[in-house]
């Protein structure tokens, strides 16, 4: 992986738990929904497929 391409999904990554976080506060999702949204936020790859927790 290059080194844009991994500023790329860091990026992209921080943006989905920034949102994510944004919906928790609003109250828009539960805690639950947010920890489970987070856990598939944290471990999916750069193409948006699932990768395996190390």
């Amino acid at each position: 992986m290059s080194v844009s391409c991994s500023k790329k999904r860091a990026f992209q990554q921080g943006m989905l738990l920034y949102f994510n976080q944004t919906l928790l506060e609003k109250g828009i999702i539960t805690d639950r929904e947010y920890r489970a949204m987070k856990l598939k936020i944290q471990t999916r790859d750069g193409n948006g497929k699932k990768t395996r927790p190390e």
